[in-house]
């Protein structure tokens, strides 16, 4: 049975990504794995103002931590099942970096995806999933599925959360939408293999609304385009979008799988995806990135990153090969 992972950290945010995991999971028949990670203790004691590395020190400290982290996964996993009493739910306490740690983890039990939370902004958070979002997102083989959080700052292994309140009343009122699914291309190869995985993870009875942007001539190139010519450039540019995204309808309705097709036009991708989104009722939006790092970002821009920091519903990334 195909293992689901959903990360927490001990806070309310990280909490949000329940319900979609849990949704998820029940419908697809997964195995549902609370995973938390509990970061190396940092030494404290210093001597002449220098940290002094003491490894039976952090030894020390970290079991509390780790117990700590036990008790509220099963907290959680109790409130999970007390709602779905049916659903596969185990749980696992790992040790080290969040973000390298869960990777290998989801690695090691080919998990169908990884989800958790992000804030969809920048800077640090209190607790570790504020930051490892983005991270996850360049390490991980599997696909990363995103949830945005509430914007709060509560909770966290120190200082527990009603668990089982949080949880209850969180699966009680937020049902995902995730019958309906935009996945989006950019017309390469690689950016084909989003496709796969998608339906690996929500299957085939699922709605998908697929999507290409088409983009008209670039200012500095229409400075020197006619207007016929610029006409003519964007009519083949959608031709090629539509034609594209029909030759991908084919093989899904081959399948028995319902799709529909958009074409977007315009130069700000992100935004057109997120706006046909609204627009098309999706509860998801699928697409493949090529997880650049932070400089890469800021020379190339990164399509992925807008979508995931900007939309209001859950964004499932799938890394490409490089």
């Amino acid at each position: 049975m195909p293992t689901l992972l959903l990360a927490l950290d001990g806070s309310l945010e990280a909490e949000a990504a329940v319900p979609s995991a849990v949704e998820l999971a029940s419908a697809r028949g997964f195995t549902l794995e609370l995973v938390t990670v509990v970061p190396p203790a940092v030494d404290l004691r210093t001597v002449s103002g220098a940290p002094v590395p003491d490894a039976s020190w952090r030894a020390e400290q970290q079991v509390p931590l780790r117990a700590a982290a036990r008790e509220y996964l099963a907290e959680v996993r109790r409130a999970v099942l007390a709602h779905h009493a049916t659903l596969s739910v185990s749980t696992a306490v790992l040790d080290g970096a969040p973000a390298p740690t869960l990777a290998a983890h989801a690695r090691d039990v080919s998990a169908a995806a990884l989800i958790l939370t992000t804030h969809g902004r920048g800077g640090a958070s209190r607790l570790w999933l504020g930051s490892v979002a983005d991270a996850l997102v360049r390490q991980a083989e599997v696909p990363v599925f995103v949830v945005r959080s509430p914007d709060r700052e509560q909770g966290g292994l120190d200082t527990p959360a009603p668990v089982a309140q949080s949880v209850a009343t969180s699966l009680q009122t937020h049902r995902p939408a995730l019958s309906r699914v935009m996945v989006t291309f950019d017309g390469t190869c690689a950016a084909d293999a989003v496709m796969a995985p998608v339906r690996t993870l929500l299957g085939d009875t699922t709605h998908y609304v697929l999507t290409r942007v088409a983009s008209p001539l670039h200012p500095m190139l229409r400075r020197i385009a006619t207007a016929s010519e610029y006409e003519r450039d964007l009519a083949e540019q959608e031709h090629r979008a539509a034609t594209y995204l029909a030759e991908q309808a084919t093989t899904l309705r081959a399948a028995g799988v319902a799709c529909e097709l958009r074409v977007p036009v315009g130069m700000d991708t992100a935004t057109l995806i997120i706006e046909h989104a609204t627009q098309c009722g999706v509860g998801l939006i699928a697409l493949a990135t090529h997880a650049r790092g932070p400089l890469g970002r800021a020379l190339l821009g990164s399509v992925a990153d807008k979508v995931l920091r900007s939309a209001t519903v859950p964004v499932l990334l799938y890394r490409l090969a490089r």
